[in-house]
């Protein structure tokens, strides 16, 4: 929604603004299953250039990206650090 405001921000400022409300959003939201994900960062952008993906796709391929390198940092460590027991 835009307030009687919105021409005082810079179009940087609104873009920033319109990204963190995508976020806020899919924050509460599933990660489909079955998607394939970018491994690295250059094959992300790589991806979204490729594919143009409107605000919300990136936003939630971005978090299965991060909830999945999340995943994966979890089960190094348990795997790296055995049970001293």
């Amino acid at each position: 929604m835009l307030s009687k405001f919105d021409h005082l921000i810079s179009p940087s400022q609104r873009l920033v603004r319109d990204l963190y409300k995508m976020l806020d959003q899919v924050n509460s939201e599933e990660i489909p299953v079955g998607q394939k994900l970018p491994q690295s960062f250059s094959e992300f952008v790589s991806d979204m250039k490729r594919n143009k993906y409107d605000a919300k796709t990136f936003a939630i391929r971005l978090k299965a990206m991060v909830c999945e390198l999340h995943t994966s940092f979890l089960i190094l460590v348990d795997t790296s650090f055995p049970d001293p027991n």
